[in-house]
């Protein structure tokens, strides 16, 4: 290997590793940020994005079963959403009409609405197998607690990374030390060719 493909290639891994570490910095310090960033993102996705775009929904949903969660805080972040008055069918609507309820600022009037079938427990799948979340219309939604799962996409998502952050460290610090060890060893190489070159210039 030539020396100046050795040169560049010890380059390479110092912008590396110096990118990882102020993403490393950025991480750590903007932490706040970051998670506002996420929430944020989240309520765009279920408010604007989860009737219109199907891998939106695949995925929103896949967060809720996997992580076991619900909406961004809770479960009744549903009720000001685009999905619960899109899926609103006649019988809903009279019934709405019978107890008065409307949508006054984009929320369900008295917290009537309805969830997704992906924010249900397995308590709630065993008792609605086919209507979890969808059917909830009769009554409002905080009657239907116990069916649905009471930890916000946020938190959980949180908590999520925290459980396995000692894997992240141990795999950042392995990458990170053999980044060190091929810009030690590429200098060695550099320093070595230069000092054969040296004997053959004589």
């Amino acid at each position: 290997m030539s020396q100046g493909a050795l040169a560049a290639f010890f380059v390479v891994l110092v912008v590396v590793f110096c990118l990882e570490l102020a993403a490393a910095y950025m991480a750590y310090n903007k932490q706040e940020t970051i998670q506002q960033y996420i929430e944020s993102s989240m309520y765009d996705t279920i408010r604007n994005r989860y009737t219109t775009d199907t891998n939106y929904k695949s995925a929103f949903d896949t967060i809720q079963q996997e992580l076991e969660c619900c909406g961004v805080k809770s479960y009744m972040d549903w009720l000001a959403t685009n999905w619960d008055r899109k899926n609103v069918h006649v019988d809903d609507i009279h019934i709405k009409k019978e107890h008065g309820i409307g949508a006054i600022g984009g929320r369900r009037v008295n917290g009537y609405g309805r969830t997704p079938f992906s924010c249900c427990n397995d308590h709630g799948k065993e008792i609605y197998p086919t209507n979890c979340g969808v059917s909830f219309t009769h009554a409002p939604l905080e009657t239907y607690a116990e069916f649905l799962h009471s930890k916000g996409c946020a938190e959980a998502l949180h908590d999520s990374v925290y459980r396995n952050l000692d894997i992240v460290i141990a795999i950042c610090v392995i990458m990170g030390a053999l980044q060190l060890l091929g810009m030690v060893l590429a200098m060695m190489l550099c320093c070595c060719i230069s000092t054969d070159k040296g004997k053959y210039d004589y």
